[in-house]
């Protein structure tokens, strides 16, 4: 099985019957890694994420364009990510790891935006604190731009830190 076939790409949707594409017992089973884990105040630093239903409703909202990489082999999900703020050709990203992070897997979420059809500049600001997470967008080919002095307000802790401001233009 090559690295391709290994993860697959699951858009999160809204059906037409009304339905969403990963049922709510499924994405509970998500959150509850993501909190297991200790990511949901990493991950969603700047916003009061604490709860299922906090997260269902964030990932439900219209403006948030989710999906999720399932490893075929392991059966379950190890990645997700998301765009908002979408204006034009421009969008913000997000990501979050589910499993030990792997590079295919974030690239199969790039493979997918990149062949949507838009030509898409991806624009990501991570606080500096967050060296993973940097680390993890440069190695997936994101650059740097500069850093926004006291862009990230953390909630937890009611502060706020520099910005590292990255893209990722899926034209290349």
């Amino acid at each position: 099985m090559s690295k391709t076939d290994k993860y697959q790409l699951w858009p999160f949707i809204k059906l037409e019957n009304g339905d969403w594409s990963i049922p709510d017992k499924l994405l509970q089973g998500i959150w509850e890694s993501i909190v297991a884990q200790g990511k949901n105040d990493i991950v969603f630093y700047d916003v009061a994420i604490n709860t299922w239903e906090d997260w269902e409703r964030f990932i439900k909202t219209p403006s948030n364009h989710f999906v999720f990489v399932v490893d075929s082999e392991a059966k379950e999900f190890c990645f997700g990510a998301w765009l908002n703020n979408l204006h034009g050709h421009i969008a913000h990203g997000h990501f979050v790891g589910i499993a030990p992070y792997r590079q295919a897997m974030g690239r199969t979420v790039l493979d997918y935006w990149a062949n949507m059809g838009m030509p898409l500049l991806i624009l990501g600001i991570m606080p500096v604190w967050n060296k993973l997470a940097i680390r993890m967008a440069m190695s997936l080919g994101f650059k740097k731009s500069g850093i926004i002095p006291r862009y990230c307000y953390r909630g937890k802790t009611k502060d706020y830190s520099d910005g590292i401001i990255t893209y990722y233009d899926t034209v290349r």
